[in-house]
């Protein structure tokens, strides 16, 4: 079978390729088709790469891209979660286009995550997830937003640390989005437009249940998230 010329990656992807560092040994979890690990291979970004995924259907769809494009540093692996992974065998672990809480649950079923750079990019619950990494002392060294297909979504880097992470009322709905001013952009406004979005909904959530201690939390919240706004588009 003859080598095909490489594909472009999606926007979200290519964001969770560029947070890889160079030579990395890399678990790419529900890898689907493998086009994240293939893409990093033919670009010279990784050592090696296991692409795993829980169902056989898309392991084998994995294997005959890999064939296909003639990639010989990228193994696909049957396995739930990081079960069938062994600490010795990555250094980075990439989980993209799940929801947050599944993403927390496949890292903490094995404890050697908390030893290697995590790659993640939820497609919901990221305020969740965000709350139980820094729970469990996971950093956010690094935190974009991007988008993709007309959606907005959020890659971080992240990496365990042994200092307790206090975060602020922003931190579960913005992350680490404003660490970097030259990350900060349009997509990133519009990220956080839509986390009000979602403050909102919760705000009348919490007034229609009569609790208005959270209620006023939400509209706190909400009032710092335009700030942030109002602060960058001063700023353009």
């Amino acid at each position: 079978m003859s080598e095909k010329r490489i594909f472009n990656l999606s926007e979200r992807l290519y964001c969770c390729g560029k947070m890889i560092d160079d030579n990395s040994r890399i678990a790419d979890v529900g890898t689907d088709h493998a086009y994240l690990p293939i893409w990093l291979s033919k670009h010279n970004r990784i050592s090696h790469a296991i692409a795993c995924d829980v169902n056989p259907m898309p392991l084998e769809r994995a294997r005959k891209n890999i064939k296909i494009y003639n990639v010989v540093n990228v193994e696909t692996r049957l396995s739930n979660g990081l079960e069938e992974i062994r600490e010795s065998e990555v250094d980075t672990v990439v989980i993209a286009g799940m929801g947050g809480e599944l993403i927390y649950s496949i890292l903490s079923g094995v404890p050697w995550t908390k030893n290697k750079i995590l790659i993640l990019q939820p497609m919901s619950s990221e305020r969740d997830l965000r709350i139980a990494l820094a729970k469990d002392n996971y950093k956010i060294q690094k935190e974009v937003a991007v988008k993709s297909n007309g959606k907005v979504y959020t890659v971080m880097k992240v990496k365990h640390s042994l200092e307790n992470q206090n975060y602020n009322d922003l931190y579960p709905f913005i992350g680490g989005l404003l660490d970097d001013e030259n990350n900060v952009n349009e997509v990133t406004m519009e990220y956080i437009h839509k986390q009000i979005r979602d403050a909102e909904k919760r705000k009348t959530g919490e007034k229609a249940k009569g609790n208005h201690e959270r209620e006023r939390y939400y509209s706190d919240v909400i009032e710092k998230m335009n700030n942030v706004i109002k602060k960058y588009n001063c700023l353009e």
